[in-house]
């Protein structure tokens, strides 16, 4: 056999879940197992998906399922044993539906989309050697995890298994007599935060007596579901389940534990007239606390178009908050303790900060988490966007080095997830502003979109590109719809500096100036605020404030751009050079 006929091969870590003694289970009562069995196999499909793995398939009472990383799939294991101890609680002992899960790290072999080979006979062996209620793994696995993981495992020795040439190493995985007891907590903590990010949307509550906005109500909740659904990072109950706290009174802590959520929105809509409100919160399930509330005031027209604006905005905003919420969880933790997953989310959360110090320490953070990890698509495009912005913001010396390193684990980011819209939407702005390819920053955006819809970090990029490659109306027109889906965004201030460059462009110099200003508000030392707020003064005349503006702007600028403005990326001269003849009328020392 030629190469080229080979089977596709990849290395996997292998989750194989069975039930114990299910022979004896259905022939005492087929019914009752059944509908447990149906109802576990529902739990455990979730589960799979909260820890970024894939089922494979199902036979019967058992599972196969895979992930790309070993620690993902053992959280997976020791999460699912915990929640089905919990269920199990109450039962009898002789009618608990127990699963044993085996877990080895080994080639697959990817067919018709399913997997074969060595690596999954021996998670099958594992599972076999399991205890009720327990985990199995193999060698490979445990030299993987090593101390990434709060557990203690047993030893088991090699073990001779069916069709297996060669012994296996066996660790047994030491959950305790009761996963869910409170000596665990540090270990169910650890697992909570190795998973996805989940929500919950309830039903909007209906506070008036119109039946028309009861269904509006339930659509706008259904579309939110639906949303958020196409962004990959978070696990979104189903509408089924999130409805049947339909007109109850319920806490969200108890909705939280009920679902196995960390995020329940909730909110109301009412009507006066001819106005609707409708309001929005997001709540800690874990907590109870609200992290997030909005009102969205609007003049009843057409429902549709109604339903799409809120949908939106809710979406845009409440993505920015979970990734603020999820990084703040682990900040009084060590790094070195930390998994992949929990040192991108603080990295995310230090991001949104964008001084130099938090920008620095996000760097350090994802380097770590590409020791641990080479191939992770969410350290790679997070490494990206740091040294993005600290060529653009001024905070290193080799601009060139920084952006050509930026771009390159952008595409490996791609090529290792080519469904992240946020790697997309970095590669999008690296290609604007080290390459000073427009076409393709503006392909890159769009595609980013197409991924999720609701991505406002895009659509304002989008609006940024379409004015330094000339099209300012429509670049406004793109930022706008962004600053309307986020406003609370804390990177607002580039938007507001972009709009007034786009207004500067568009030869709308007065409008210029009250965007740039909006910019300096929430950051003074923003350099591209200063220095649109000193092009438009000087444009209206204003040349005292315009110089003022333009030496703030350059002391604060990166060091290439300080020796030449022109490397900002506009694609037609004429736009550059009205833009940096306005600073050089004021300020000409500042320009070489």
């Amino acid at each position: 056999m030629v190469d080229s006929d080979r089977l596709p091969r990849k290395l996997a870590a292998i989750l194989y879940a069975d039930v114990a003694e299910y022979s004896r289970l259905t022939g005492e009562d087929e019914d009752a197992t059944h509908r447990r069995l149906s109802e576990y196999l529902d739990l455990i499909s979730n589960d799979v998906e909260r820890y970024r793995g894939r089922v494979m398939h199902y036979a019967g009472d058992a599972v196969l399922a895979m992930f790309e990383a070993v620690v993902d799939a053992l959280s997976c294991a020791a999460h699912i044993q915990q929640e089905l101890d919990t269920r199990n609680a109450d039962l009898p002992n002789d009618r608990k539906v127990q699963f044993r899960i085996g877990v080895n790290l080994g080639d697959v072999i990817m067919d018709r989309g399913d997997i074969y080979g060595g690596g999954v006979n021996v998670a099958a062996r594992l599972e076999e050697l399991a205890d009720a209620g327990g985990i199995c793994i193999s060698g490979a696995v445990h030299d993987a995890i090593g101390m990434k993981l709060p557990f203690e495992y047993e030893w088991m020795g090699e073990q001779r298994v069916k069709n297996i040439t060669n012994p296996v190493r066996v660790y047994r995985v030491a959950l305790g007599s009761v996963v869910s007891s409170a000596e665990n907590e540090p270990i169910l903590a650890t697992l909570s935060a190795l998973a996805k990010p989940s929500v919950a949307v309830l039903p909007l509550i209906n506070l008036s007596d119109d039946a028309e906005l009861e269904h509006m109500g339930d659509g706008i909740a259904e579309d939110v579901t639906a949303a958020l659904s196409r962004i990959r990072e978070f696990l979104v109950i189903a509408r089924n389940s999130s409805f049947m706290y339909k007109s109850r009174a319920v806490d969200v802590k108890r909705i939280g534990n009920e679902l196995g959520v960390r995020y329940v929105l909730e909110g109301s809509i009412r009507r006066t007239g001819k106005q609707i409100r409708v309001t929005a919160q997001l709540a800690d399930a874990s907590d109870g606390h609200h992290i997030w509330a909005e009102k969205y005031d609007r003049e009843l027209g057409n429902v549709f178009e109604l339903q799409d604006e809120i949908t939106n905005n809710i979406v845009a905003s409440i993505q920015t908050q979970i990734y603020l919420r999820e990084g703040e969880e682990n900040r009084g933790r060590q790094a070195a303790s930390l998994s992949v997953r929990e040192l991108t989310s603080r990295a995310m959360r230090l991001m949104y900060g964008l001084r130099q110090e938090q920008v620095s320490e996000a760097r350090q953070l994802v380097e770590q988490a590409l020791e641990l990890e080479s191939e992770s698509p969410d350290a790679h495009r997070l490494l990206a966007a740091c040294q993005y912005h600290e060529a653009i913001l001024g905070y290193v010396l080799d601009w060139d080095v920084t952006l050509t390193s930026a771009i390159g684990h952008a595409r490996r980011s791609i090529e290792l997830d080519e469904e992240s819209e946020f790697a997309h939407w970095i590669l999008g702005n690296l290609c604007l502003w080290a390459e000073r390819n427009h076409d393709e920053a503006i392909a890159a955006f769009h595609r980013a979109l197409e991924i999720n819809p609701n991505f406002s970090l895009a659509h304002a990029s989008l609006g940024h590109a379409l004015i330094f490659a000339g099209e300012a109306d429509e670049g406004i027109e793109n930022i706008s719809h962004a600053l309307r889906m986020n406003p609370r965004d804390p990177l607002n201030y580039f938007r507001h500096s972009s709009m007034g460059l786009g207004y500067f462009v568009a030869g709308r110099y007065s409008e210029a100036i009250e965007w740039a200003k909006k910019s300096l508000q929430r950051r003074p030392d923003w350099y591209m605020g200063n220095l649109v707020l000193a092009a438009g003064y000087v444009m209206t005349g204003q040349l005292e404030e315009g110089r003022r503006h333009t030496e703030a702007g350059y002391a604060q600028l990166p060091v290439k751009l300080a020796e030449d403005v022109g490397r900002l990326p506009f694609k037609h001269p004429e736009d550059g050079d009205r833009f940096e003849n306005a600073l050089r009328q004021v300020s000409p020392d500042f320009l070489g």
